[in-house]
């Protein structure tokens, strides 16, 4: 019962915090847009990310969050062909030992391809943050054709 009252109390502590209901007003579903374009004939996969003001992703070298990264599906015989030019993001710090590499606005990934025929699939590896909340990583299904 002990246990019980405790939890009811921190429950209510968090309820009624500014930060908690700032976490509860957040809606990463709706912080960035993605779409994708395949150039044919230069063989590359753009994925474009916009995300809205007052969210960051994490980009190369991030050892805290995870980091933009970008994976080619073998379906329909498409496969990369080469690294994925990623955005290089810029570094935020922390505190004294500690720092970040964040990407804000829009950028692009892109990866070259060995060409398959029909629809091909990328999966956008992305983690979303704000200055005080950071949401899963996910990842994103790209079909292409």
């Amino acid at each position: 019962m002990k246990n019980r009252n405790i939890f009811l109390i921190l429950l209510f502590c968090c309820l009624s915090c500014d930060t908690c209901q700032q976490q509860e007003d957040i809606n990463f579903d709706e912080s960035y847009k993605i779409s994708s374009y395949l150039d044919k004939d230069l063989k590359i996969l753009t994925i474009n990310v916009k995300l809205k003001k007052n969210f960051h992703a994490y980009g190369v070298g991030e050892k805290i969050g995870k980091p933009v990264s970008i994976e080619i599906k073998p379906d329909n015989g498409y496969a990369a062909a080469g690294e994925a030019l990623l955005p290089e993001g810029s570094i935020k710090k922390l505190t004294k030992n500690r720092q970040s590499v964040v990407i804000n606005g829009e950028f692009n990934i892109r990866q070259p391809l060995k060409m398959g025929s029909g629809l091909g699939k990328a999966l956008l590896h992305m983690q979303i943050c704000t200055a005080s909340f950071c949401d899963r990583p996910r990842i994103h299904e790209i079909i292409f054709k």
